[in-house]
């Protein structure tokens, strides 16, 4: 098992999102047909809850009902909800990775990466 750190390496942006697009408790509430201290629960966390896929999916999909019922043509993932930093782990600052029987240092520890059909920065929208 890793050590333990003391820096979070996913975080939870359900708070965030929910006020980028001013949806309130109440609203995503009512697209997920759940009470509003739930989604008051699951949004004040920092670090992501403990979910199974199927509450991931639905929370996505209330979220995306509400941003169209706001006239908002934007389909939420995921990725919008999750953010993964590295910490450097118990290596540090370089990690490696094994490319076939060859290790090779990855200097960067934070690499964007680049989705073809993504030129918007991330997001994803629907037609």
């Amino acid at each position: 098992m890793l050590p333990s750190k003391t820096k979070t390496m996913i975080r939870w942006k359900l708070r965030e999102l929910m006020a980028k697009y001013k949806i309130t408790n109440r609203q995503l509430a009512e697209a997920l047909d759940k009470h509003e201290t739930s989604i008051s629960r699951i949004k004040t966390s920092d670090t992501m809850p403990r979910l199974d896929g199927e509450q991931l999916n639905d929370i996505c999909q209330g979220l995306t009902i509400c941003l169209w019922k706001k006239r908002i043509n934007r389909l939420i993932t995921p990725e919008d909800l999750i953010e993964y930093t590295w910490d450097g782990g118990p290596l540090g600052d370089a990690f490696y990775e094994v490319d076939a029987s060859n290790v090779v240092e990855i200097q960067s520890h934070q690499s964007e990466r680049s989705f073809p059909g993504r030129d918007d920065g991330g997001s994803k929208s629907i037609a």
